[in-house]
C-alpha cells in the first residue's frame, strides 16, 4: 500500500521536515558551543560564610563542628594519646594555606570525604591528605586539599 501526497500537503510536509532540520542542528550549535566553553580547571569561588547560613530552630541539627581559623587544636580528652590539629586560615585541617589562585604548571587534588578524610583523632600532618601532599617529592607541582 502505497501513501498518496497530494499537492496540497507537500508544502506541509517540507515545512515540518525543514524545522525538525533546523532544531537538530541548533541543538548540535548549542552542544559544541558548551564543549568549547567547559574548560577544564574553570573555577568559580562562592564562600560560604557563617552569617549567611540559616539554621531551622525547629530542626535536630542546630550544631555543627567549625574548627577556629590559625589554631592548633588538642582534642579527645577521653582517647589515650593526643592528636593535635593544625587548621590553616580557611578552616581547613591543613598544615599549609592555600591561595585562590593556582600556581602555574601546579596540579590541586582535592580529597572530599568524612572523618578519615579529616584525619580524626589523627595529628594533622599525619593523616592521608597530607601524607599524599608529601609525595611532591616524587611527584613535582601537586598540591592536596582536604575538603569536608
Amino acid at each position: 500500500m502505497r501513501l498518496a501526497i497530494t499537492k496540497n500537503q507537500k508544502p506541509f510536509i517540507i515545512a515540518i521536515i525543514v524545522i525538525v532540520q533546523l532544531l537538530i542542528v541548533s541543538y548540535l550549535g548549542i552542544k559544541i558551543y558548551q564543549q568549547k566553553t567547559n574548560v577544564r580547571g574553570a573555577r568559580v569561588f562562592a564562600p560560604i560564610e557563617k552569617k549567611n547560613i540559616i539554621i531551622n530552630p525547629d530542626s535536630e541539627l542546630q550544631y555543627f563542628y567549625e574548627p577556629e581559623p590559625n589554631t592548633i587544636e588538642n582534642v579527645n580528652p577521653w582517647v589515650p594519646y593526643k592528636a593535635i590539629y593544625t587548621i590553616n586560615s580557611d578552616s581547613l585541617n591543613e598544615r599549609f594555606d592555600y591561595t585562590t589562585k593556582k600556581p602555574d604548571k601546579t596540579f590541586r587534588i582535592v580529597t572530599l570525604g568524612d572523618s578519615y578524610t579529616y584525619g580524626l583523632y589523627v595529628d594533622t600532618e599525619n593523616n592521608y591528605s597530607e601524607k599524599l601532599d608529601r609525595w611532591d617529592t616524587y611527584f613535582r607541582n601537586f598540591s592536596i586539599l582536604a575538603l569536608l
